[in-house]
């Protein structure tokens, strides 16, 4: 069985995504409304179970492949609508 990071929301944007994009962005904590769950608990047993499937690549890496994603995707919306 391959493991997996748990991290929190606020670790994953503040520490590897800013880190990871080299964004000069500032991270905004705000209130959470009323209705808002204090903590999330992701559970893939039912994906284990059911499907047979669970996490392969690293948080960091599913990450790194997530910010190329969108550059390309961005990239090609700027040259379709923008051609120079």
């Amino acid at each position: 069985m391959k493991s997996y990071a748990k991290m929190t929301v606020k670790k994953t944007r503040k520490s590897v995504v800013i880190e990871l994009t080299g964004s000069k962005s500032k991270i905004v904590f705000k209130l959470l409304p009323p209705d808002d769950p204090i903590q999330r608990k992701p559970d893939i047993r039912l994906a284990k179970e059911h499907l047979g499937w669970e996490p392969e690549i690293p948080i960091e890496e599913g990450l790194k492949q997530t910010i190329t994603y969108f550059e390309r995707l961005i990239s090609f919306a700027s040259h379709k609508f923008c051609p120079h």
